[in-house]
């Protein structure tokens, strides 16, 4: 099962090792194995939380990473949200060659900052 990983940093925060998150990825990968269709699974792992989510329509998790006192609710409509966005606009481009992948990928990673940067709420005013 193939897995999104976008990780957005916080001007001034402490820069997360990429190569440690890789680490937990296979522990995380196992677990997702047991979460149902469209359920989002939350885990604590040292100072972070993960969200996972199983889009069993494409065969996709969805992992978010993010910090211990994120709000949950908020969390969930960000899955939600990035999940509609992913089936709508890129779930069908996964078949394409390598290099045409990445060219969606770094849209979808685009709509995802912009989606960041500007609120759920606004962002859907686009």
């Amino acid at each position: 099962m193939p897995i999104f990983i976008f990780e957005s940093y916080i001007q001034g925060a402490k820069q997360n090792n990429f190569a440690l998150l890789s680490h937990f990825l296979h522990g995380l990968k196992t677990m997702a194995n047991q979460v149902q269709d469209n359920e989002v699974k939350e885990v604590m792992l040292g100072s972070g939380r993960f969200f996972i989510k199983r889009i069993e329509k494409i065969n996709y998790l969805i992992i978010i990473k993010c910090n211990i006192g994120a709000n949950y609710d908020e969390i969930i409509q960000f899955s939600t949200k990035i999940t509609n966005i992913f089936i709508s606009n890129y779930a069908d481009k996964m078949e394409l060659p390598i290099e045409d992948r990445r060219e969606h990928f770094e849209r979808f990673k685009n709509d995802i900052k912009t989606m960041l940067n500007l609120g759920i709420e606004i962002y859907d005013k686009l």
